[in-house]
């Protein structure tokens, strides 16, 4: 079984779309010859952005419904939260601190989407280009949200 990153698909490394999901290998003989050739482009991560894992199927797909669960739940909570502080500000006449405590969250929440495979969960055919530009998004608009609260 091999972790899949992706694969280019045509000049533009950008455009390349983005595949988490556990590849189970076909049951072959007790020798085989894996070919693994990673680009080496001007993409964000040239070559692999992670390790391979080999291993039994039922592992690495425990472990990535772990992780994807995991994910879920915080992101969960942290939309929970901005929701609650949101209403909070809108109830409590508009103080600015609440505000920036559900942007925070907000963008905290997007971040991981980023940042861990939730979004390549959902849309797996998303280029690298829109899951870097939503990440440099949320951590730009998460910054000064901060640094008002603070």
């Amino acid at each position: 079984m091999v972790y899949d990153s992706g694969y280019l698909d045509g000049v533009d490394t950008r455009q390349a779309p983005i595949r988490t999901g556990v590849i189970a290998l076909p049951d072959l003989d007790s020798e085989i010859t894996l070919l693994i050739t990673p680009s080496n482009d001007y993409a964000r991560n040239a070559g692999f952005g992670l390790p391979l894992e080999f291993g039994s199927i039922d592992v690495l797909q425990r472990d990535q419904q772990t992780e994807n669960s995991l994910s879920a739940a915080i992101i969960a909570i942290l939309a929970g939260f901005a929701i609650f502080n949101f209403t909070l500000w809108l109830a409590r006449g508009q103080q600015l601190g609440l505000l920036m405590l559900s942007l925070i969250s907000v963008t905290a929440g997007g971040h991981m989407l980023t940042s861990t495979t939730m979004l390549y969960n959902f849309f797996p055919e998303t280029p690298i280009w829109v899951g870097s530009t939503w990440g440099w998004l949320t951590f730009l608009l998460g910054s000064p949200a901060g640094i008002i609260f603070f």
